[in-house]
C-alpha cells in the first residue's frame, strides 16, 4: 500500500514534506536520510518523483498526515523534575537538542558565548515555556517546529531580537507557546521556525520555491 498524494504538484510536495518529517520524528529515518529526501522533494518536478521518496516507508492510520496538518511538536507526558533551570554560556557553546524535556522556565545567561535551544524534537510542556534571556556579546538561537506559537518580548541595546516566522505559520488554539523575554546587549537572540530534520539549506530552498 502506498500514500495517495494530491494530484497538484505543490500540494503533493507539501504533504510529502510533512510525511517525511513525521517519519523522522518517529525514528524511521535518520537525520541524513530525511535531509536528503527533503532536498529531493523540493527539487521534484512530478508527483511520481514524490511518490518514489515515500515508497519504502510504512503506511497506516498512525502514519497518515493530511495536507494542512502542521502539528510537528511533541508534548511532555509529565512535568519535569525542576520547573525552572538556568543555562550558562560563559566564553563557551551550550546546546540543547534532540528528545529533551525543557522545564517551564529557562534562564539563559550568555556572556561572550553562544547557546542553541532546539525544540523540534523536545517534549514541550503544555501551556507556556518561558525563556528569560540575558545575552551580552553573544548569541541565543531558538529553533521551534511549525505549530508552536512564539512570543518575543525582549529588548536590545546595540543588538537584536529577531523572530523569523514564515508566512504559513498558523498555530492552532491550545498549541504550546514559547515566550522569550530579557535583553541582548551587543548580542543577538534569533528565533527560527524550521521543520524537524530540515537543514538551513533546505529551509532556504523551501523559501525560494515559495512552499
Amino acid at each position: 500500500m502506498s500514500y495517495r498524494l494530491p494530484v497538484s504538484l505543490e500540494a503533493a510536495r507539501e504533504q510529502a514534506v510533512q510525511l517525511l518529517s513525521h517519519h523522522y520524528a518517529y525514528d524511521r529515518l535518520s537525520l541524513e536520510q530525511v535531509e536528503e529526501r527533503l532536498e529531493l522533494a523540493y527539487r521534484a518536478r512530478t508527483v511520481a518523483e514524490l511518490d518514489d521518496l515515500l515508497a519504502d516507508l510504512p503506511t497506516g492510520p498512525q502514519d497518515m498526515v493530511t495536507t494542512g496538518e502542521r502539528q510537528f511538536y511533541h508534548l511532555a507526558d509529565a512535568e519535569p523534575e525542576r520547573p525552572t533551570a538556568r543555562l550558562i554560556s560563559f566564553f563557551a557553546e551550550v546546546k540543547r537538542r534532540g528528545g529533551w524535556t525543557p522545564p517551564a522556565g529557562i534562564e539563559a545567561r550568555i556572556v561572550f558565548g553562544s547557546m542553541l535551544l532546539d525544540f523540534r524534537e523536545a517534549r514541550l510542556q503544555p501551556g507556556v515555556t518561558t525563556i528569560d534571556a540575558n545575552v551580552i556579546f553573544g548569541e541565543l538561537k531558538v529553533i521551534v517546529p511549525p505549530g508552536v506559537r512564539v512570543v518575543s518580548e525582549g529588548n536590545a541595546v546595540f543588538g537584536s531580537f529577531d523572530h523569523n516566522a514564515p508566512e504559513w505559520e498558523d498555530p492552532a488554539v491550545g498549541a504550546p507557546v514559547v515566550r522569550i523575554t530579557g535583553s541582548a546587549v551587543f548580542g543577538a537572540t534569533k528565533v527560527i521556525v524550521r521543520l524537524p530534520g530540515e537543514s538551513g539549506l533546505a529551509a532556504l530552498r523551501r523559501k525560494w520555491l515559495g512552499d
